[in-house]
């Protein structure tokens, strides 16, 4: 059953314990309350029963009761003795300074009772570690839980502070494992907790990778501290209440420590109190009622902020698209709302030739005029590369010999040209260097091995064989400096002593200087991957040198002479644009100073002074590593997203596959995890990336990418049927699955965006 489907029939598996208050009763948001009757004939309510109340009463009385904002309707618990607020539907539910939802805060404010959310009810009132540690319930602020990175290089973005992240982090491993170890119960309940687990890690991996400003980091680990709880809910609802409702058994005088819910029916209510779930019902005002005590509505809990931040979460009560919609629905599709807004990720895909300026000047932006709610309907776009066109002027022939872009079919299935991935492969079964006088081969379409890392025999087989490209008149994008741009050498940068005479060794005398500034602006190279606001499509190989050089003074620039050649002219414009495009994101978005040989940037804990980058072998080999890691995960991401997803998907859908694709390169997460940990890990284990792969440990990985790979359009016969009979399994078949499985990758990338792919390599030693 998929998380999607277990999802959907978790919605609508729904009796409804009460769909709102009578019409007369309904106050409507944030307008005045209207007296259905003259002031002289609306009931008071009194106590009308003395002495001790018994601990626990019946279901209809009232051990407290008020009437806080109605007039003919009165709040009574059978079994607690105070009231709540009662959380009015709105139809903007604001956000507050604390990442919270104050009086509709499911996770720590009790909300009407929905039966399809039941778990809700049953989300702990207080700490109780180690399971359940303090750090879920402790109030966040913007001014004592997070810090700027300056490192980042932009202004106003930072981190929830290292301590706050690791309690964090220590309680999202604690919620996985209670969580995980339930296997009985509803299977909706179970398929909606795989859900939780999958947004959580999201969330979490948001937090700790993308520098945010502080309103936007507070936010998403006030929500990591939302879906903890929410997880504790669901597993509470599945071990203890769940069994207590469908046995015989009574429990009304075990109270559980839980928020409890607010209920608008004498059933539900029956039943939450012989379940031993606090409980408040709503009920019409008469002398029959027996009520012990008379109070006001509680104050929200403590600490709770109520400062309102800016944007606002909307809340159409009509409309909710792909989510079942009824009446009070704000907690059935909150996680999924909020979870969409401040931890989903989306890249914009852009044709190269759509490629329009980098950045508006500052000139361009306009003034705020007041705060508008974020409909969080919107439609977001995935990370992807659309594929590349065929040159211009290409013959019959030529274009009989290329093949063609990937053309949608009428149900929107992509289909592959022929001599791509399942035809013959695009290039020739080696690797010839070119002769003397032709024209100097281009990493991006000829596959040239580097002397200073060694590349995987399966991958540099399939790169061999898929080389060279054929010219595409679309320039090679990609979403982090390709690793070519720093594997050349210099006079003061020399190879390493024992290189293959074989490898060509390519010269570039400003290498050095690429590789300290790279140092600088790795963060916000990272950062921009996921931040629409700081231009975040890929980039050519011109941008990415432009942004290696650093030279960021975009307004110093001026264009051609008036005396050059037309050619000269156009060629000349737009490379001046591209300089100062990448002028204006670095040295005005990311605020970066141009490059200076005396800066001293870290690199983990190396101080990276200009002489350290060019002695230290390490420097190199940790900047090629990233290189290749962030590129390889963003381009099986997009090039998935153009063959496998659809425009139709939800969010839901989306982020399963998503899930299911990451775990090509480590434990399934999400579309974050294209971004390697900032510090070097110590080894990898994938088989991707692994020289002599141990076959037996490297099982897993590989039937990963097989399960991704099976949905391309044209997979082969073998790989298609591997997957079953993994028992069967001996060495030769792992190698041989190996193998077909990159060459197939490597033939349809180059068949779709007429470049080579960039394959991971091991981690430095």
């Amino acid at each position: 059953m998929s998380i999607q489907h277990g999802r959907q029939q978790f919605l609508n598996h729904i009796v409804n314990a009460g769909v709102g208050l009578p019409e007369a009763e309904r106050r409507p948001p944030d307008t005045p309350h209207e007296l259905p009757t003259p002031p002289s004939s609306i009931p008071r309510l009194v106590v009308n029963r003395r002495g001790r109340p018994p601990s626990v009463c019946s279901a209809f009385d009232g051990k407290v009761a008020c009437q806080g904002i109605f007039t003919t309707i009165i709040i009574t618990s059978p079994n607690m003795d105070y009231i709540p607020q009662y959380p009015v539907e709105r139809q903007v539910v604001p956000t507050y300074t604390d990442g919270r939802w104050g009086l509709h805060e499911y996770s720590r404010c009790p909300q009407v009772l929905l039966s399809d959310v039941w778990h809700v009810a049953c989300i702990p009132r207080r700490p109780s570690p180690p399971e359940l540690p303090t750090v879920l319930w402790e109030n966040l602020s913007v001014h004592t839980h997070w810090r700027i990175d300056p490192r980042t290089g932009v202004a106003g973005l930072g981190f929830i502070l290292p301590d706050v992240q690791e309690d964090l982090l220590e309680a999202v491993r604690m919620t996985r494992l209670r969580l995980t170890e339930v296997v009985d119960g509803p299977p909706e309940s179970l398929e909606y907790g795989k859900y939780l687990l999958m947004v959580l890690s999201q969330a979490v991996e948001r937090m700790e990778k993308m520098p945010s400003s502080a309103q936007s980091a507070v936010v998403v680990a006030a929500h990591i501290q939302r879906l903890c709880l929410e997880a504790e809910g669901l597993r509470t609802y599945m071990r203890v209440v769940y069994p207590r409702l469908i046995g015989s058994a009574d429990y009304r005088h075990d109270v559980l420590p839980v928020l409890g819910a607010f209920v608008q029916e004498g059933t539900t209510a029956q039943a939450c109190t012989k379940a031993g779930l606090p409980v408040w019902l709503l009920q019409p005002l008469t002398p029959s009622v027996n009520i012990w005590k008379v109070v006001d509505p509680e104050p929200l809990p403590f600490g709770l902020s109520e400062e309102q931040c800016n944007p606002p979460l909307m809340h159409d009560t009509s409309i909710m698209s792909g989510v079942v919609n009824l009446t009070n629905n704000w907690v059935r599709d909150a996680s999924l709302r909020v979870s969409k807004l401040v931890a989903g990720s989306r890249l914009p895909t852009l044709a190269p030739s759509d490629v329009q300026s980098i950045l508006a000047t500052r000139d361009d932006v306009h003034p705020v005029k007041r705060p508008k709610a974020v409909d969080s309907r919107r439609e977001y776009t995935h990370l992807g590369m659309k594929p590349l066109s065929r040159s211009s002027g290409e013959t019959d022939k030529e274009r009989g010999r290329k093949g063609s872009t990937p053309r949608g079919n009428q149900d929107g299935q992509v289909t592959l040209p022929p001599g791509g991935a399942a035809g013959q492969p695009m290039g020739g079964h080696s690797s010839p260097k070119p002769a003397a006088s032709a024209e100097p081969p281009q990493p991006a379409r000829f596959f040239m091995q580097s002397p200073f890392y060694s590349i995987p025999p399966h991958w540099m087989r399939a790169l061999q064989s898929a080389s060279p490209v054929p010219r595409s008149a679309a320039q090679a994008l990609y979403f982090y400096p390709p690793p070519f741009l720093l594997d050349t050498v210099c006079p003061e940068a020399p190879a390493p002593e024992l290189v293959d005479a074989n490898i060509t060794v390519r010269q570039d005398a400003k290498v050095v200087r690429y590789l300290h500034n790279l140092v600088r602006i790795r963060r916000f190279c990272r950062a921009r991957l996921f931040n629409a606001s700081m231009s975040n499509h890929p980039l050519t190989i011109t941008e990415w040198r432009t942004a290696l050089f650093g030279d960021y003074n975009a307004a110093l620039r001026q264009g051609p002479g008036t005396r050059a050649a037309p050619e000269q002219k156009t060629r000349g414009r737009r490379r001046l644009e591209e300089r100062n495009g990448i002028g204006r994101l670095f040295g005005q978005v990311a605020l970066l100073p141009p490059y200076a040989a005396d800066m001293v940037p870290h690199l983990g804990d190396i101080d990276a002074t200009r002489e350290t980058v060019r002695t230290n072998t390490l420097v190199r080999s940790w900047l090629l590593w990233e290189s290749h890691e962030i590129n390889f995960r963003c381009e099986v991401m997009a090039l998935d997203t153009l063959l496998v997803q659809r425009a139709n998907w939800t969010e839901l859908e989306r982020w399963e596959r998503e899930r299911d694709v990451s775990g090509i390169w480590g434990e399934p997460s999400s579309l974050m995890s294209v971004l390697p940990p900032d510090a070097l890990p110590e080894s990898t284990h994938l088989w991707g990336s692994m020289a002599t792969p141990s076959w037996w440990t490297s099982i897993t990985a590989l039937c990963r990418f097989i399960r991704i790979v099976s949905r391309w359009p044209e997979c082969p016969p073998l790989l298609l049927e591997a997957t079953e009979r993994v028992a069967e399994w001996d060495e030769d078949d792992f190698f041989e699955l190996l193998n077909a499985c990159t060459s197939f990758y490597v033939d349809t990338f180059v068949s779709v965006y007429r470049r080579l792919p960039l394959p991971p390599i091991p981690v430095p030693v």
